[in-house]
């Protein structure tokens, strides 16, 4: 191999180096982190911005010592139980024998284009078929 002694050294003194500010960029970042335990990786780096590596190469070296924050999903709860007064089913022994009797109704959302619509659907029990449907943008 063509490799001399001072290529070596050289080398061998960048390493450290590099573990020197890697060391440092911890030790930041851990700092940061305890203001902001939630602050994500690219903004931490565009607050720290370092002067020895890039966006990714920062990414990466935050990746690689579990520094990356988790995201937080949003997911609507569509069932809220709190403060609903349960009624006794009054159908149990009915029978149902003629129009607008019975109406059954339920509340629902779904997302579309990452917009949630709220829908509620009503329907006349006598008929099995679906009659209106109501849906707004929340």
């Amino acid at each position: 191999m063509n490799i001399s002694k001072q290529s070596v050294h050289q080398r061998i003194e960048r390493n450290h180096q590099d573990l020197e500010i890697e060391a440092q960029l911890l030790w930041l970042i851990h700092q940061i982190r305890e203001d902001h335990p939630t602050m994500g990786v690219r903004d931490l780096f565009y607050k720290i911005r370092p002067e020895s590596m890039g966006r990714d190469r920062f990414e990466a070296f935050c990746k690689e010592n579990s520094l990356m924050s988790l995201k937080k999903v949003f997911r609507p709860r569509t069932t809220d139980n709190t403060g609903v007064i349960r009624f006794d089913n009054l159908l149990i022994d009915l029978q149902i024998n003629r129009v607008d009797q019975v109406w059954q109704s339920d509340i629902t959302y779904f997302e579309l284009n990452n917009r949630f619509y709220y829908l509620t659907l009503s329907l006349m029990l006598i008929l099995d078929e679906l009659l209106g449907i109501t849906c707004r943008i929340i």
